[in-house]
């Protein structure tokens, strides 16, 4: 059954296309975003230049040898520059234990969901295995088990 159901994840179009879609329909030409690269936009992919589009760097925070106050510093100043930020399942999942060393990053992404931040949640795409009407809601999984094939990808609007 559960083989069955996780199949069905690959009859639906995959989460960061339809996240890339979206915002091309909905989200007005010429407005900022920040991204985490988790989707499809702009000319890193071969696709029109539509938006101003900043690289939402959790990488360079994770990797670098700045202080927690440089890195609270780093992510308002990306929240202050965007009207939209876009993104992925792996950075929730990534920081939620965080070392102390990383702690403005699993802040910043704890305040953004649960909206302490200046950003709403607009719109989320995500696919669950299903067989007819039972799903599983695999969010709890292991991140590799949903990072490939069916990530969540989150939306948010500066208020």
């Amino acid at each position: 059954t559960f083989s069955l159901a996780f199949i069905n994840i690959y009859s639906v179009t995959h989460s960061k296309t339809r996240a890339s879609n979206w915002i091309y329909r909905n989200i007005p030409p010429g407005s900022h975003l920040a991204t985490d690269l988790s989707i499809p936009l702009g000319s890193r992919n071969n696709l029109p230049g539509t938006f101003k589009e900043e690289k939402l760097d959790f990488t360079y925070l994770f990797e670098s040898s700045l202080t927690p106050a440089e890195k609270v510093r780093y992510l308002d100043k990306i929240l202050a520059r965007n009207d939209y930020l876009v993104i992925a399942d792996e950075l929730r999942e990534y920081f939620k234990n965080a070392k102390p060393e990383h702690l403005p990053e699993k802040t910043f992404l704890e305040d953004l969901f649960a909206g302490r931040k200046d950003f709403r949640l607009i719109e989320t795409f995500k696919a669950y295995p299903r067989l007819g009407d039972w799903v599983l809601n695999d969010d709890g999984a292991e991140l590799s088990f949903h990072y490939f094939d069916h990530p969540g990808i989150y939306i948010f609007k500066k208020e």
